[in-house]
């Protein structure tokens, strides 16, 4: 918002921060399509947590997932922030993932302070693996995995792993700065 780009998110956000009508952030409901110039966009609930300082305990948060539409790049499914999703996207052929591959459940630290949040708020790597092995199909072409943790995550194992589960005809890659993902529909 800082750098004047509209931002899409769901009702109770923009009310927990307080935003004004007209300002850059705007509340757009729950699996209706809406235009962003060229784009068409879902937005879909996917289940989060936070972690509530005065009660003490995990609550619910609003998160959403995108399913964004452009005729030149096709389907993208945006995730992130999510413990799992509720939504199938087979039948959409979707061709590009960006999906958010947290942790690896061996490498979590039962007693760390953050254990239930980490589990209830964000998305594991056998988690990852079972929603793109449920949705993938021939038109698949990019997976993009973001949002690991530094401690929980080993980068290469998930890749593999992701690798393995795309296919070789998948380009798997886990996001980074500067990274840039060839998008297009037709990839000649």
């Amino acid at each position: 918002m800082n750098a004047g780009i509209q931002i899409y998110t769901n009702d109770e956000t923009v009310e927990d921060m307080n935003i004004q009508t007209g300002e850059l952030m705007k509340g757009v409901p729950e699996r209706y399509p809406f235009r962003v110039v060229s784009f068409i966009v879902t937005p879909f609930e996917l289940p989060h947590t936070t972690y509530d300082k005065e009660a003490k305990i995990l609550i619910p948060c609003p998160n959403y997932g995108y399913l964004v539409q452009h005729e030149e790049m096709g389907k993208l499914l945006y995730m992130t922030d999510f413990e799992y999703c509720n939504y199938s996207f087979h039948r959409m052929q979707v061709e590009h993932m960006v999906i958010e591959c947290n942790y690896c459940e061996e490498l979590v630290d039962k007693t760390e302070a953050n254990y239930s949040h980490r589990l209830k708020g964000h998305c594991s790597l056998s988690t990852c693996k079972q929603f793109i092995k449920e949705n993938f199909t021939e038109s698949l072409r990019t997976v993009t995995l973001v949002h690991l943790s530094g401690q929980t995550s080993d980068s290469r194992k998930i890749q593999k792993e992701i690798q393995e589960v795309a296919g070789s005809n998948v380009l798997v890659q886990i996001g980074r700065a500067g990274l840039e993902v060839d998008l297009n529909l037709c990839p000649f």
